[in-house]
């Protein structure tokens, strides 16, 4: 781990997770990646998942759980300088939110499009337009203030591939630079 780089702990498992964990990887030192256990993804699992070979092959411990106090506990060892959301399966109670700057990504372009499977319903509803936000973390859901957005225009032709792919490359690009500038106010 560098000496000079700040420190983050990621919780993730989605399609997104991979990409947000390589662009915190060009500015940060991860300490740690939580991904909930194998038996409460959907439909269970027998392989680690895209974020998990990625921790693996840097070096970066993978704790497999949803337990508020072992994340507790993983803050506290760890002390990292922000804690990054990138869809992970649990809604966070006020007392980790308040141990270091928590930072959420969010599918959607907040603040009209909260909660869970905005792109797929962008696509449903005939939206012309979806999103990715990068926000502050608070115990509403979706809520706090918002860091950067992007906007993504949606075609015709759009599938959930093909949008979660802008979306993903959004993540990778930007993520770990937006995580810099807000720790540094």
């Amino acid at each position: 781990m560098s000496k000079d780089k700040k420190k983050v702990i990621q919780l993730a498992y989605g399609e997104m997770a991979p990409y947000a964990l390589k662009s915190l990887l060009k500015e940060f030192s991860v300490t740690a990646i939580v991904t909930p256990p194998g038996e409460t993804v959907r439909f269970g699992r027998t392989h680690k998942l895209p974020v998990e070979l990625i921790a693996e092959e840097n070096n970066i411990p993978v704790v497999q759980t949803n337990n508020y106090a072992d994340i507790r506990e993983l803050m506290k060892e760890n002390k990292p300088d922000a804690l990054v959301i990138c869809s992970y399966n649990k809604i966070l109670p006020f007392e980790i939110l308040t141990l270091t700057k928590c930072i959420n990504v969010h599918h959607g372009d907040l603040p009209r499009w909260r909660g869970r499977a905005n792109l797929n319903w962008a696509i449903i509803t005939g939206r012309k337009k979806g999103g990715v936000t990068i926000h502050e973390a608070v115990p509403d859901l979706d809520a706090g203030n918002i860091y950067s957005q992007h906007i993504i225009p949606i075609s015709n032709a759009e599938t959930i591939t093909t949008l979660y792919e802008k979306v993903n490359n959004f993540v990778e690009k930007e993520l770990g630079k937006t995580v810099i500038e807000v720790l540094q106010g």
